[in-house]
């Protein structure tokens, strides 16, 4: 039976050598669903922190988590490292050194029994050292392919060449993994599935065995192309036994999306609408925004006296929005990736990507661009489950914003009686601007609030001092100025936020979603530059793109300005200073704009 085991994962020596050298000799192109990932070190060890926080008055953690793959996997290579690297070994009968004398055309030499690794019974007895659960498992291994999808991550992701390089440098064309691999490795057999196995047990093998735990702390994980396990390995007494099956498939209609929450409220939002468009998208009853490292936030840097809790809770999808079939067929044909025009300039960052699992801290069972996800499919999902808790809650007191919550009247212009029509009136007349520490949006830019626009009153807020527009607003048009809000409570400015008709966006995920499902109908707002990746500010979305969604959504009444390169990056040009002959695209990044810019930078360089 043994023999026979083995025999299904031989292929012919020079399928699995051609093969082997197309993908070493190559790069993949960029896939987002695999580069998008992180590094599946960085993410356990989130995940401990995680772990030991929430365990603090609630044993009952711990005892969870033990029953986790990935934690009863990386707590015992912490514990018994020396044992594990020496319960592993090759389960393909073609030794250790398969292509010895191949790389120069020769045939290579037959393998006897003799030169085979340690039988199946030595390495099973000492992994079943480790305790009850522990066994060896069939994985197949393709390294070849896993550098070369790396690679294709590596065109976007630039900074993964020096880790690309480590791999290649240990398990490289040299090495025993030139071609495809079928290994024993010693696993907690019955607690894993098989793309946990993938993305949290290999990745931890990997590192400990060839040391790789720097790169294994960034790369994305091995997908199951790349690390496949079929089956516990068979031996004395074991049978072909099934893997544990995966929480990612259910479709019980019982099961949660859930997020590792990261961030502030502009980054839980965000992730929160994209979580719900998951759920739809998966049949499950909604999120979970499950705390990170740094536990859950505080009630104000959340609002909870507006929104009530998010982090940490079952968020559940509205009725009106699980019936809604059309919507979730539209949802289905939409994917969860961004559609592409192939210009790397123009590629998401990584971190517009939400990560999402079947279970608290589990694997990752898929990713979904937020660019997948129009903004009118977005405005909907955060109005659908925010604006009942911004009711229930009589949020933000006698705005005219809170009198149409309370009518329950969607996004409709007008409601209430006289005294909410007139604050609605003076809503219509006053332009919000909301100003950002670190943001981008140069003073110069064309004021739609001077004398000849279209708006009485000007209302500013402001999270600190370090703004110069700030001072230049309020010295210029000081007459104006009805309201300027200065290091406020945040629940005071996301009210003033909300209520805005006429809103002049930060550079902030937090505008970028407040403004979706606030009173918002005219918006103005800045576009990214065309040098750059967009980022979570965009959702993804190019600068035009960008630009389209926002008029979809509020009926054109939109005006989008568009700054130079100059001003993020000064004299430096970024088309000149990219080396073709470099392994980096040519996408070009900044790290901070000088205030001394923000105020002066010359009005030619913004365009409308």
């Amino acid at each position: 039976l043994k023999g026979n085991v083995a025999q299904q994962h031989r292929q012919p020596m020079d399928v699995l050598q051609t093969r082997a050298l197309a993908y070493a000799n190559s790069a993949g192109s960029w896939n987002p669903v695999f580069c998008n990932r992180g590094g599946p070190l960085g993410e356990i060890a989130e995940h401990e922190v995680a772990v030991t926080r929430r365990a603090r008055g609630h044993p009952d953690v711990l005892l969870w988590a033990e029953r986790q793959c990935w934690y009863q996997s990386a707590a015992v290579w912490k514990a018994r490292k020396e044992l594990l690297l020496g319960a592993w070994g090759f389960a393909d009968g073609l030794g250790s050194h398969p292509r010895a004398g191949i790389a120069a055309g020769e045939a290579g030499p037959p393998v006897e029994d003799d030169e085979k690794d340690e039988s199946v019974s030595e390495l099973r007895a000492r992994c079943r050292q480790l305790g009850r659960g522990w066994d060896l498992g069939l994985v197949t291994i393709d390294v070849p392919r896993y550098l070369h999808d790396l690679r294709g991550c590596g065109r976007n992701r630039r900074h993964l060449w020096l880790f690309i390089d480590f791999v290649e440098a240990a398990l490289g064309p040299t090495s025993a993994f030139n071609i495809s691999r079928v290994v024993n490795l010693c696993l907690p057999i019955s607690l894993c599935p098989p793309e946990e196995i993938a993305a949290a047990s290999v990745p931890l093998w990997m590192a400990h065995t060839f040391a790789l735990p720097e790169a294994l702390a960034e790369l994305p994980p091995p997908s199951r192309l790349h690390a496949n396990a079929s089956a516990p390995s068979v031996g004395e007494g074991l049978g072909l036994a099934m893997l544990p099956g995966s929480a990612c498939s259910d479709r019980s209609g019982q099961g949660w999306v859930y997020i590792r929450s990261n961030g502030r409220l502009g980054n839980v939002l965000f992730d929160l609408a994209n979580g719900l468009a998951v759920a739809l998208r998966t049949g499950r009853r909604g999120v979970v925004l499950d705390p990170g490292a740094d536990g859950i936030p505080s009630g104000n840097a959340t609002i909870d006296r507006l929104l009530g809790p998010l982090v940490g809770v079952n968020i559940e999808l509205p009725p009106e929005l699980r019936r809604d079939e059309r919507l979730r067929v539209r949802l289905a044909r939409l994917g969860a990736q961004c559609k592409s025009d192939g210009q790397l300039p123009n590629l998401p960052q990584i971190t517009t990507t939400t990560h999402w699992s079947a279970a608290s801290m589990g694997s990752t069972c898929g990713t979904f661009q937020s660019c997948a996800l129009p903004f009118t499919i977005r405005q909907r999902l955060l109005r659908g489950v925010l604006w009942p808790r911004l009711r229930r809650r009589g949020a933000c007191g006698s705005s005219a914003f809170a009198a149409r919550l309370r009518q329950g009247r969607g996004s409709s212009p007008r409601g209430g009686g006289g005294g909410h029509r007139a604050l609605a009136a003076a809503e219509a007349e006053t332009l919000t601007v909301h100003l950002r520490g670190g943001d981008t949006v140069p003073a110069g830019t064309p004021e739609p609030f001077s004398a000849s626009g279209p708006f009485r009153w000007i209302r500013l807020i402001a999270e600190d001092a370090s703004n110069p527009c700030f001072t230049y607003i309020v010295a210029r048009y000081s007459a104006s100025v009805v309201e300027a809000r200065l290091g406020g409570l945040l629940t005071d400015d996301v009210c003033a936020l909300l209520a805005g008709e006429n809103l002049f966006l930060a550079t902030s995920t937090l505008d970028a979603s407040l403004v979706l499902f606030g009173a918002a109908r005219r918006v103005f707002a800045p576009l990214p530059a065309k040098q750059f990746s967009p980022g979570m500010i965009t959702f993804g979305f190019p600068a035009m793109r960008y630009l389209s969604e926002l008029c979809e959504a509020f009926e054109g009444a939109v005006i989008g300005y568009e700054f130079d390169y100059s001003y993020f990056t000064g004299d430096v040009d970024p088309a000149g200073s990219w080396d073709p002959a470099s392994k980096e695209p040519p996408v070009f990044s900044f790290k901070i704009v000088p205030a001394a810019r923000t105020l002066h930078f010359g009005s030619q360089g913004i365009h409308a």
